[in-house]
């Protein structure tokens, strides 16, 4: 199975972990309207009604955020994150205190390389940041799974990662990551390979025969990684979406 960054899944939650650093990184002016003493509430639910009722094209919104400003008024804001080429200095300069500049610097590292070596030197390298800029356990953990997320590698360097998050923390004399972190991060890596091929299947499956039924959508989710590589292999001579499944 090909090696593939998680994108969506890592914005998503990098959003809604760290929605202030974000509006702080690329909206100030914005963020300095909003009164952040009540907590931004993401409605994902009318997000995806709106999406299904949009009647000119796709929509591309990521996020419906609903946030109070200071002069008191409820408003919504619709967010979504195109690619762009900020400065990597001032990005360095604000990740000693914002963590969506981290999430930003995991983006630009992954867009800028590829999955070998030189992305696992880069990879290591911002990971190590995060322990000499000061971020607290909880932070660094939920940073090294975008980052992981972002930045995917191959198997054959994944395990070399790992190995370079035990000397980081050996050099700093800081034990965030423990085994069981290490399992966990190891199992969500899995776990958004199988989503991600799992997504790239169902495209494939209603580009050759349309739309795909219930059926179809509850055997891709539940699906491990070998049987999805057969079904794969089995929509190259599948003349209904049933012969992909059998």
């Amino acid at each position: 199975m090909p090696t593939a960054s998680d994108y969506d899944s890592a914005w998503k939650d990098a959003l809604e972990s760290y929605f202030p650093g974000f509006m702080a990184s690329l909206w100030p002016d914005l963020h300095a309207q909003i009164d952040w003493g009540h907590t931004p509430v993401f409605r994902d639910k009318e997000l995806q009604a709106l999406m299904r009722s949009a009647k000119r094209g796709r929509r591309h919104v990521d996020k419906l955020v609903s946030v109070r400003l200071l002069n008191g008024q409820d408003t919504l804001l619709l967010i979504h994150v195109e690619s762009w080429r900020p400065r990597m200095a001032d990005l360095i300069e604000q990740a000693t205190n914002n963590p969506f500049a981290v999430v930003i610097l995991a983006q630009l590292e992954a867009n800028a390389t590829r999955p070998d070596e030189g992305r696992l030197i880069r990879k290591t390298e911002l990971v190590r940041r995060l322990y000499h800029w000061g971020y607290q356990r909880d932070n660094v953990i939920k940073l090294i799974r975008i980052i992981d997320a972002m930045m995917a590698l191959p198997e054959a360097l994944e395990l070399a990662f790992e190995e370079a998050i035990q000397e980081i923390e050996e050099e700093t004399q800081m034990s965030y990551v423990t085994s069981v972190e290490r399992v966990r991060l190891r199992r969500e890596r899995e776990e958004g390979k199988v989503e991600g091929f799992a997504a790239l299947l169902s495209t494939q499956i209603a580009r050759k025969f349309g739309t795909l039924p219930d059926w179809a959508k509850v055997r891709l989710v539940a699906a491990d990684d070998v049987t999805l590589q057969c079904w794969a292999e089995q929509i190259l001579d599948a003349e209904s979406i049933e012969d992909v499944f059998k």
